[in-house]
């Protein structure tokens, strides 16, 4: 359930969506609680990565805003999105053997309607994906606080920028087996991006 939610339109050029949230929503962060809490906010993985705060969780794993202490080093401050996998599925080699090849295969394509995968790795027991981080919401929650639908001008831009990310991916030749509105992202600078890229056919071998 929303419990606060602002849902603005414009009439940029690039998107007539602009969507900005305050969201109290405990249902979206109770879908694994044990790994929300072993994972937990504020842990350095590799010495590296610093998750700042819960943005969603999902059958596959959690989702963490991000810093990678390296690239502060370096002079930037750019915020980075880190996916920590259930504890369930972190231990089957044929899953991770697919959650390995679905961030080789992101890695190579480069779209601005796809979310960028930065690498996927393992801090002792626990295994991560870092990948480009977007201020926004996702799609599901979008739909859910506008019950009597979406405007169409909206709606438009969304499956627009959506079937632009799809046509590429299957140009060259990867296919989004998990397509839902929660694995859509629609930004506050009105980007739209597609992420998890087939991995949740797998997870019933777990």
């Amino acid at each position: 359930m929303i419990d606060k939610t602002k849902f603005i339109s414009t009439d940029s050029d690039d998107s007539s969506l602009t969507a900005k949230t305050e969201i109290e929503s405990a249902g979206d962060q109770n879908n694994c609680p044990e790994t929300i809490i072993a994972s937990g906010v504020g842990k350095l993985l590799n010495n590296r990565f610093e998750l700042l705060e819960i943005i969603g969780s999902g059958g596959m794993g959690t989702v963490y805003k991000a810093l990678d202490k390296r690239d502060i080093e370096a002079g930037n401050s750019h915020f980075i999105a880190i996916k920590i996998i259930n504890n369930q599925y972190k231990n089957h080699p044929d899953l991770l053997k697919a959650l390995h090849n679905e961030a080789r295969k992101t890695q190579s394509i480069a779209h601005p309607n796809i979310i960028t995968v930065y690498d996927f790795d393992r801090d002792q027991d626990t295994v991560f994906m870092t990948m480009e981080f977007i201020d926004g919401i996702s799609l599901d929650k979008i739909i859910r606080a506008n019950p009597s639908g979406i405007p169409v001008s909206d709606a438009l831009n969304i499956i627009t920028k959506m079937s632009r990310a799809l046509i590429y991916a299957h140009s060259q030749h990867l296919i989004h087996s998990d397509l839902k509105p929660n694995n859509v992202l629609v930004s506050n600078s009105n980007q739209v991006k597609l992420f998890d890229f087939g991995i949740a056919r797998l997870t019933n071998m777990a």
